[in-house]
């Protein structure tokens, strides 16, 4: 029973890792997939980037960022998606980016923010 199981939960943990730390990890998918039980490996964020499902799926999508020159780093796209609807995927803001468009949404002229910047505020 459920109950049962979480009693003796450290044990049967230990029963598990014993019998998994003597095979391969194929070895096991291959032995619980025979029995019936749905099973997948732990992957390492490597092969969790690199997995075919990840590409088949594009989870990992590239996207370029002014501070890195040459390449354009995978990030994870946003995990949510509705029918019709892309979702964004842009990149995250760097320091200070948006701070004239902040100040002016603020009343800020434009030689207020130069004071500000000469000033050393912003």
């Amino acid at each position: 029973s459920d109950g049962l199981r979480g009693d003796h939960r450290d044990e049967i943990c230990g029963h598990v890792a014993d019998w998994c730390r003597s095979r391969t990890t194929e070895e096991v998918l291959d032995a619980l997939a025979a029995a019936g039980v749905p099973a997948g490996p732990v992957l390492d964020l490597d092969q969790a980037v690199t997995h075919p499902q990840a590409a088949a799926m594009g989870f990992l999508r590239p996207l370029e960022y002014p501070d890195i020159a040459g390449t354009a780093p995978p990030v994870a796209r946003f995990p949510v998606a509705m029918s019709g609807h892309a979702p964004p995927h842009r990149r995250a803001p760097t320091v200070g980016e948006h701070t004239d468009a902040i100040l002016a949404e603020l009343g800020y002229d434009a030689a207020a923010v130069a004071a500000l910047r000469a000033a050393g505020a912003v």
